[in-house]
């Protein structure tokens, strides 16, 4: 029989990077033009297999901060979101790890998310700096996609990553606690 999970995710990033849009339309949900800022966090549920992953939306506001950090408990993958169209959510990126150190167990899945890519692009952003820094604290690969939660573009393949990676560190984890327990 199948084992069966329950994962968490977490969507981070600034207002209006794109979260709640990516979230939808990974649920299949039609893409909204009108921008309604997310207040405190929206949860959505999809069955994958015989599994359950929890795909949490978290506010992107500052204001927000205490709340956000109610909701990292037990993130076994996070999705971090900046803007290609807005240099200064890029900018904050540091600022969202600072806030990922804190609240976060290290060997956590992470996947840094360009979304937006089917509008004109108005920076480059070089995040080799973020995913070193990233990639030292968690010891896991960190990724990088282009998204578009308009047309939909890579936003299955990206939540495919990321479960991979976190299927990848469940199955470590237990392997681990097998070979503890029969020393």
């Amino acid at each position: 029989m199948p084992k069966k999970f329950a994962l968490k995710v977490i969507l981070l990033g600034d207002s209006g990077v794109g979260k709640t849009s990516i979230r939808r339309s990974y649920m299949g949900d039609s893409f909204k033009q009108n921008y309604n800022a997310t207040i405190g966090t929206d949860l959505s549920v999809k069955r994958i297999g015989n599994s359950f992953l929890s795909i949490f939306d978290l506010a992107g506001q500052l204001g927000y901060k205490f709340i956000r950090e109610e909701y990292y408990a037990g993130a076994q993958g996070l999705i971090l979101v900046y803007d290609l169209t807005r240099k200064n959510t890029a900018n904050q990126l540091d600022i969202w790890f600072q806030e990922i150190e804190k609240n976060v167990y290290p060997a956590v899945p992470i996947i840094l998310v360009a979304n937006k890519s089917d509008l004109e692009r108005k920076h480059n952003f070089d995040a080799s700096d973020l995913i070193k820094k990233i990639y030292k604290w968690s010891g896991i690969k960190v990724h990088t996609i282009e998204t578009s939660a308009l047309t939909g573009a890579n936003i299955e393949q990206m939540f495919d990553l990321l479960l991979k990676q976190m299927e990848d560190n469940i199955s470590k984890y237990e392997n681990q606690s097998k070979s503890s327990l029969s020393v």
